[in-house]
């Protein structure tokens, strides 16, 4: 029963920030401007508050067509966190302690592959995996290059995952910015 009860208490908040450029938003004023991009925002909010097994997903999308100015859409969401979460690399579940968060590279998310090897030679894709307990947070970031089947055209995409664990049913605005992650994992390539 006290398991049961631990777990109803706690809420998880994921924010994403995920960036889309071309090769015109690739130096100069637009990298400037993308580099500014904050890797942690204020959660909006609209994000809500309760007690209860939830992910509060909150994304914010940027692009080079208004030189990264501000976002150019963003979106809150609230699931069930029974069923986990997954975007992308990312994948988050429920523990007894909080909450579990796995990065996997998959061969969808563009060029270049995240393998390693193992002693033997054999590769395998990327992943890391941390357990974040009740009210601390990690960040997930990672790119790649990818290119259009239809016309050749390629673009840029990188992604924060900030994922935090929360036991107050009121979510702090500033959860992702008061404070730096216990854990950041980064498979961040030189983009040609």
């Amino acid at each position: 029963m006290r398991r049961i009860q631990s777990i109803a208490t706690r809420n998880i908040v994921v924010q994403l920030i995920h960036v889309t450029w071309d090769k015109s938003g690739r130096g100069g004023r637009a990298a400037e401007c993308r580099n500014r991009i904050p890797l942690a925002l204020t959660l909006p909010e609209q994000l809500g508050s309760d007690i209860g097994r939830h992910f509060f997903v909150h994304e914010s999308h940027w692009s080079h067509t208004n030189v990264f100015a501000n976002e150019v859409n963003g979106a809150v969401r609230k699931l069930n966190a029974s069923e986990g979460f997954q975007y992308r690399c990312v994948s988050v579940r429920v523990t007894d302690t909080g909450a579990q968060l796995d990065w996997t590279w998959r061969e969808s998310e563009g060029i270049p592959p995240r393998m390693v090897w193992d002693d033997n030679g054999n590769t395998s894709p990327a992943s890391h995996r941390v357990d974040i307990p009740i009210n601390e947070w990690m960040r997930a970031r990672w790119n790649a290059r990818f290119t259009c089947v239809d016309t050749g055209t390629w673009w840029y995409e990188s992604v924060v995952a900030n994922v935090g664990v929360i036991s107050d049913a009121n979510i702090p605005a500033d959860f992702f910015t008061r404070s730096q992650p216990m854990d950041e994992y980064l498979q961040m390539a030189h983009l040609r």
